[in-house]
């Protein structure tokens, strides 16, 4: 908890993050980036909630006109303001930041070097206030931090708790994508019944169409047999009967 916290309000985080731009220089080995200052509030919670705010913190950073500011008005005091305002404001910057927090994407595959494969990748940043800096490297993740031990006591157990920050969401990933999975067979058995219902609702009408298309093949049966029997018993009396009842025929 930092002291401009009051006490009765939820501990504090605010992280110097570096914001790369897009447009970067030509011909010069280096990038095109500035800090934003990110605030994020731990306390107690469900960590996917926690997730998700910083998510929400994150994705304000990008579509937000903050770093392209905070990169303007860097150029514009460099130029007009001098070094050593710089410097204080940086120093400045720092100070009211309880880290700063860097992550790079490395090689989505592992690397050779000097022909021996790397087994992993881990950097180390020094700086004004504490440091944590993660690479990503061939599906594996490394995390460094780098503190005063003078002013952060107990430092080792800020890596134990990331672990178990990591942990926990690793459980939490794997509880979300099993209730996925069990909602994923429930529409499936839901549709298969929804299915099996219209197939027998179907069945019962074509059953039903076949029946009475049967009955009335029937009843034409039915009748063209009695016209077939009128026509044979007319012959019938044609022939047989007085010559008079050939003409009523």
């Amino acid at each position: 908890r930092r002291n401009d916290v009051k006490e009765k309000r939820e501990p504090l985080i605010r992280a110097a993050v570096p914001y790369s731009f897009p447009d970067r220089p030509k011909g010069v080995l280096t990038n095109a980036w500035t800090f934003v200052s990110l605030k994020f509030t731990p306390g107690r919670m469900e960590i996917v909630k926690r997730l998700k705010k910083t998510q929400h913190t994150c994705d304000l950073m990008k579509k937000t006109p903050g770093a392209w500011a905070t990169k303007s008005l860097n150029i514009i005091s460099a130029k007009l303001l001098g070094a050593k305002f710089q410097s204080n404001t940086i120093y400045d910057f720092m100070s009211r930041h309880s880290m700063v927090f860097t992550n790079v994407p490395g090689p989505i595959a592992p690397v050779r070097i000097f022909g021996s494969e790397m087994k992993e990748l881990v950097f180390g940043v020094g700086n004004l206030v504490n440091q944590v800096s993660v690479v990503s490297y061939a599906g594996s993740v490394g995390l460094s931090l780098v503190v005063d031990e003078e002013e952060v006591k107990e430092a080792h157990l800020i890596g134990d708790f990331f672990q178990l920050e990591l942990n926990n969401l690793k459980d939490a990933a794997a509880e979300i994508e099993a209730k996925a999975a069990e909602e994923k067979a429930k529409a499936a058995e839901e549709l298969k019944a929804d299915r099996d219902r219209i197939v027998g609702g179907l069945e019962a009408i074509t059953s039903a169409l076949v029946s009475e298309n049967k009955a009335q093949k029937n009843e034409i049966s039915d009748a063209e047999r009695e016209a077939a029997l009128a026509r044979d018993k007319a012959r019938s009396t044609y022939h047989t009967g007085p010559r008079t009842a050939a003409f009523a025929w």
